[in-house]
Order: structure tokens, then sequence, then C-alpha cells
């Protein structure tokens, strides 16, 4: 994810001088490039350590690590965001659209990976000896999608679509145990209720979330990001979906060739006893 694409979706992060300094850089863009933090502060009338602050919080070392990111994007010239579906848009312009979107959203989800955090993540999997998935909505039907993957290749994971049983079944949940919890807002009521108990049982807590402070990473070992890219109003989950199924294939397909021995027998497996059914 590109530097003027981190300023965007973390806006709300920032404290009002930050903001100053964020709004700034969104319109002005690469006027910034041949300041210092003591020149860019006096542009924008805050002090050259909120600059540097600033810089920091949205994940770079420093304000000159910013202006570097920020450079790299001199010949770009796309949108960042696909343009919303309207009432007034014919066929064409909605596949066009929503052909945008989803590209958009499997970019800017592949831009925020962190190849360390990911490594860490597998290893959660790895050493968990159950997995519980609790996920609620368009993140219920995600979890549901891996529970399947997972089933495939005889990974022991819990999932119900009924979020009340997801909470019974994290509440057997032991310390060996792992709890993958999937919310895009990172403010699900069921969602958190079952990461704090997780906590309390002493599980590993995984979250896939959005960019930024969300209270489900204060109840997480580890949060990975997806991007902050949801209206307030909207149709339905469509880029967090996309972005939350990014991770997640990601996470099964880097699990099952690093953890599973004899990945093939386990598939064929499962292809057999369903090819029964054509008899």
């Amino acid at each position: 994810m590109d530097a003027m694409e981190r300023i965007r979706q973390l806006h709300m992060e920032y404290t009002a001088t930050e903001e100053k300094v964020a709004d700034y850089i969104l319109n002005a863009e690469k006027s910034i490039l041949g300041d210092s933090a003591e020149q860019l502060a006096k542009k924008v009338g805050v002090s050259a350590a909120t600059v540097i602050r600033f810089a920091k919080k949205t994940g770079y070392s420093g304000f000159t690590d910013l202006k570097f990111q920020l450079a790299k994007l001199q010949d770009s010239t796309g949108k960042v965001y696909a343009e919303e579906i309207n009432t007034k848009d014919n066929l064409n312009t909605i596949i066009q659209k929503t052909k945008q979107t989803h590209l958009q959203a499997i970019e800017q989800s592949f831009g925020l990976i962190n190849e360390q955090k990911l490594e860490k993540a597998l290893s959660l999997l790895e050493n968990a000896k159950s997995i519980y998935l609790i996920g609620v909505g368009a993140s219920g039907i995600i979890c549901d999608d891996l529970y399947y993957k997972f089933a495939r290749i005889d990974r022991k994971v819990h999932f119900n679509k009924d979020p009340h049983i997801q909470l019974t079944g994290i509440a057997h949940g032991t310390k060996e145990d792992l709890l993958l919890a999937i919310s895009y807002s990172g403010e699900t009521t069921e969602v958190i209720t079952g990461a704090k108990y997780a906590k309390k049982q002493g599980m590993n807590v995984l979250s896939i979330t959005k960019l930024g402070n969300t209270s489900l990473k204060e109840y997480s070992d580890l949060a990975l990001d997806i991007p902050a890219t949801e209206g307030e109003l909207r149709l339905g989950a469509i880029r967090s979906r996309i972005s939350t199924y990014t991770v997640t294939d990601l996470l099964f397909y880097s699990y099952a060739m690093k953890c599973v021995n004899d990945l093939e027998a386990e598939l064929l497996k499962t292809k057999e006893i369903i090819e029964d059914l054509k008899l």
C-alpha cells in the first residue's frame, strides 16, 4: 500500500495536530519532497516533532522515509478508490467499476502484508492444538470458507454459523488452542466477547481487522491488517470481504505448504469421499 493510501486510511487515528500534517500532504502531495521536517512544520503551523511523530504513526521510520515513499508516486496517476456504483450506471459501467473495486482491494491488501507478522501467524496456527474461528455476518461467511479449507487437510478446527455456538465452543478452549477472530470493524460485539474470553482461557488470539486502532486488537496477540476502505453506508461488504479473503487464502496456502507433510494424500481423501456422491 502506498504512502498516500496509508495517510488516507489512518486519518481517523491522528491527533488534531497530526491531522493538519495529513491534510496538508494529501492536498500538496509532491510539493513537500524538498522540505525538511522543520520546513513542513512551519508551513503547516505545527512543531517538527509533530511531523516526525506523524510519519512514524503512518508506519515509517521517520519523515525522510515518508518522503522517499511519496517520491515513488511521482508517475502515478490512478485513482485511489474505485468510484461507487450508483443508480444512474448502465451495465457496462457497473462491470468496469466492480472490476476496479476488486483489483484495488486485492492490490491494497497485498500492500499491507508484512512477512514477519505472517510468519508469526503461521507459527500460531502450527502450534495450536485446535483452531477456533469466530466471525459474524460477512466475516462469518469467510470463517465458513476457512473452516472448509482447514477441514480438507485434516486440521482440527471449530466453527458454527450461530455466534452463540461459536462462543460456547470458545468456552471449552485451552491455552493450547488458538482463536482466529475476524471482524472488519474490529468492534463486533460477539467477536470482542469471544476474544476477551479466549484470553481469560489462556488461548492465543490471532485477528484479522482493519488498519488502525480497533477494540479487537486490544485482545489480540497478533493482528493482521486489511485496508480500511469500506464506507459507512454500503450495498454490502465488498472491499472488506475481498481483502479478508486475500489474507485468509494467503494464510491457508502458506500453512498447507509449510505444515502438512503429505498434502496431496489429505486432499485425495476428501476428493474421493465427495466423488462417491456422484455414483
